[in-house]
């Protein structure tokens, strides 16, 4: 029933079913404690304008403590609704089609499809995300951040500008790629070739594989076994057959099993008993060749054309052969063999040098002949022989001859 003091005009009353059923202007009870607005058709509690069909200036309580009621809220499209269910203390959003899009429960929230969010996420407990797009900046303050805790086969990528994989972590062994999907060791490095670098372990030691042309040529790993205590770099061939090039031994040692050192500057090379490269501790020169050896006399000729050869390691020079004197023509003075492959050293010591040690012999020579004596002046790649007589010295060409052979074998210094 209905009661209005006498300042209220404008109503028609129906007093068999107790209620207003006509006004000429709004109804305020109370000073705003309900309102109707007639000429919005809109309610209002606690507010004298409301602004929407119903319009609560204030908390609204449905039921009560221990004994709630069931809430829905309904919007345009069928199906699509907003429900807070009283018995299972759970709050549903329904989407298109009646399919559940969000569920709050017990502090749990899930949601069915996307998450947009424009601003910041602050997580303080453990968040399972299952398929999560972030178009901003992750930032980890503190704390560990852990990937597939669960173990479970699941890649992880990470792209980068114009690399698809520019961080793999692939799920089903831990392999981890950079620039491949498709990691075959704990570590790879570029993908295919032209270039790429493996890194994986083994229960005797660990490896390291760089591949500049595919998987059949160029190939160098280097390994490290624990039981013997040795670093093998292993080059694989055209044929794709291993070989091993050098290894290094626990101790040190160095073994090289195919090709060749090579110093590529000059003035390096092996240092012996020292630590540093020093000029008088430096082995910097090895070389083997061939030289044309010819003869000279003070007057005529002697003629002797014939291939020899050298051995020369640091400063020594070694040369050794045969030759045979092809002709002569009245040859006098001292005889001399030139050709040699350096010129010797220059010396200050009585202009000699060069000349160490060695034997020269001679068969077929004609006369009689005491001895003789062979020397280097410094800075030729001439040894003279002379005819020492015991105490002068004494002609030597005019006892070659055609047929006469020099046999010899000395080592000077350059």
């Amino acid at each position: 029933m209905a009661n209005y003091d006498s300042t209220h005009t404008g109503a028609t009353i129906d007093s068999a079913v107790s209620q207003v059923t006509d006004s000429t202007t709004d109804l305020n009870i109370d000073s705003n404690t309900l309102v109707v607005d007639k000429s919005a058709n809109s309610v209002g509690i606690g507010i004298a304008a409301p602004a929407s069909a119903l319009h609560i200036a204030g908390t609204m309580q449905v039921g009560a403590d221990g004994s709630g009621q069931d809430v829905i809220f309904y919007s345009d499209t069928a199906g699509d609704n907003l429900t807070w269910d009283a018995s299972e203390e759970k709050l549903t959003i329904t989407g298109t089609d009646g399919q559940t899009a969000l569920d709050i429960a017990d502090g749990n929230l899930v949601v069915a499809d996307n998450v947009d969010i424009e601003g910041d996420i602050d997580v303080n407990g453990t968040a399972n995300l299952d398929n999560t797009d972030i178009d901003g900046t992750f930032t980890q303050d503190a704390g560990a951040v852990v990937f597939n805790e669960a173990g479970a086969d699941y890649d992880f990528r990470v792209e980068g500008v114009g690399e698809a994989n520019a961080l793999f972590v692939q799920g089903s062994d831990g392999f981890v790629g950079i620039g491949t999907a498709a990691p075959t060791e704990n570590l790879q490095i570029g993908g295919t070739s032209p270039l790429e670098i493996l890194l994986n372990s083994h229960t005797d030691g660990f490896g390291f594989e760089y591949n500049s042309s595919g998987a059949t040529t160029s190939t160098i790993t280097s390994w490290h076994d624990s039981a013997s205590a040795l670093m093998n770099f292993v080059m694989q061939g055209s044929a794709g057959s291993p070989i091993t090039a050098m290894s290094i031994l626990g101790d040190g040692n160095v073994t090289v099993n195919t090709g060749d050192i090579v110093f590529g500057t000059a003035g390096k090379g092996i240092c012996l008993g020292v630590t540093s490269n020093t000029d008088a501790n430096t082995l910097d020169d090895y070389e083997e060749g061939t030289w044309t050896a010819t003869m000279a006399s003070n007057g005529g000729s002697i003629t002797v054309s014939a291939p020899m050869t050298y051995t020369k390691i640091g400063r020594l020079v070694h040369v050794h052969g045969l030759f045979v004197v092809s002709g002569v023509s009245s040859p006098t003075g001292d005889a001399s063999i030139h050709g040699l492959p350096f010129s010797s050293h220059n010396s200050d010591h009585g202009g000699y040098s060069g000349y160490s040690t060695g034997t020269v012999n001679f068969q077929a020579l004609t006369g009689s002949i005491n001895a003789w004596q062979v020397n280097m002046n410094s800075n030729v790649s001439a040894v003279n022989i002379q005819e020492f007589t015991g105490a002068t010295y004494a002609d030597m060409a005019d006892h070659f001859q055609t047929g006469t052979q020099i046999r010899f074998s000395m080592t000077y210094a350059t």
